[in-house]
């Protein structure tokens, strides 16, 4: 069973999927360089149950994160680098996300806020996530 999976350099790639990996089950996923995709779906890794890790990297197209991206998903590491083209977060983006320990959002160079419930449904809490610096600053998380 593929347990580590990483997509690298497909600079070409403009979409991906619906639940696109639903019920696998990969424990480490990373994104590196995708930098055509400039939109995901709803519940883009939704029942991903056995992933632990994502690093989200690359995305320089992407401006936005869809509602419940991650839902029900296994998370407990989610890191996002160079996606700063996003400014916008969907509400409840980790909703049921209940194992997530680590929440990274330093790559997020653009965005302004983060809804007030986008913590809702995971165990994170507002002190430990690593914000950008101008959210960092101003405070500025709903």
């Amino acid at each position: 069973q593929l347990e580590e999976f990483e997509f690298a350099g497909f600079t070409s790639l403009v979409a991906l999927p619906d639940r696109f990996l639903s019920g696998s089950g990969i424990k480490h996923l990373t994104f590196k360089d995708v930098g055509t995709i400039r939109k995901l779906r709803e519940g883009f890794l939704e029942d991903t149950k056995q992933l632990e890790e994502f690093e989200f990297a690359g995305f320089t197209s992407l401006v936005a994160l869809p509602d419940w991206f991650l839902s029900g998903s296994g998370i407990k590491h989610l890191t996002f680098k160079d996606v700063g083209a996003i400014t916008t977060v969907g509400s409840g983006f980790l909703f049921g996300t209940r194992r997530l320990e680590v929440l990274d959002l330093k790559g997020f160079s653009s965005i302004k806020s983060l809804p007030d419930n986008f913590l809702d449904g995971s165990k994170v809490t507002r002190e430990s996530v690593v914000l950008p610096t101008q959210l960092a600053k101003s405070c500025s998380v709903m």
